[in-house]
């Protein structure tokens, strides 16, 4: 059976999220690593993209529309052990991804469709009050995967503003600056959790590439870190 993972890294990689099912579903699990048991989270919906909190207690994730009579997107999250019923942050006409939490885990990170193109923006949505988004990164280009760094003073993304899809890191919230950091195709974004080194995935690998914080950013030369992953499209397939 096939599945695709998001694994939970912040205290120690002990759980894992799966999006995956029998028969083609795509719902979402929950392994925990040490004992072996894998608990499903969702029911009857067609889910991906999971992401969790920075502490572990909610996985965020994507309702995909689907049939006729469905055809709005949402973003969800519940917690991570099942024990409350899941709840809407976010509902769209148009294709809405998650792809991270701040470090204080107040905000949400997501991507979202134009009406009427493949472009996308992305916007911080806070998690208290109304609730309304608030655009982070938008333009004539499209830009998707906004990851903020564990120290929380940048944001790594992909964009296809010089030509196809690259990463690149600029200060958030904001800020003066923008480095490209991949320039022969890049897409997934992940910082490590040491903020040394920012990985991304460029078609079946992962690529890893030193970074320097103190005073400023700086990135290093691109190397392989891992040459045979999942070639896979919008949906996460990796994690540090």
């Amino acid at each position: 059976q096939r599945v695709r993972a998001h694994p939970f890294r912040e205290t120690g990689g002990g759980r894992v999220a799966l999006i995956g099912g029998p028969g083609g579903n795509s719902e979402l699990w929950v392994a925990e690593l040490e004992r072996g048991v894998v608990s499903k989270l969702t029911r009857a919906e067609s889910v991906s993209n999971p992401v969790w909190t920075p502490d572990g207690s909610r996985i965020a994730y994507r309702i995909r529309a689907s049939g006729a009579q469905n055809r709005r997107e949402r973003i969800a999250w519940r917690t991570a052990d099942g024990s409350r019923d899941p709840e809407t942050l976010y509902e769209s006409g148009e294709q809405a991804v998650p792809s991270g939490f701040t470090p204080d885990g107040r905000r949400l990170l997501f991507s979202e469709l134009k009406a009427n193109t493949l472009v996308s923006d992305v916007f911080v949505l806070p998690l208290a009050g109304a609730r309304t988004p608030e655009v982070l990164l938008a333009g004539d280009a499209g830009e998707r995967d906004a990851v903020i760094s564990p120290d929380g003073r940048f944001v790594a993304y992909g964009s296809n503003e010089s030509g196809g899809m690259n990463i690149f890191v600029r200060p958030f919230p904001s800020g003066e600056g923008r480095w490209q950091i991949s320039s022969d195709l890049g897409f997934e974004p992940r910082w490590s959790p040491d903020m040394k080194e920012l990985y991304f995935r460029r078609a079946a690998a992962i690529v890893r590439v030193p970074i320097e914080t103190r005073g400023g950013f700086r990135a290093g030369r691109p190397e392989i870190a891992v040459d045979r992953t999942s070639a896979a499209g919008g949906i996460h397939t990796y994690s540090i």
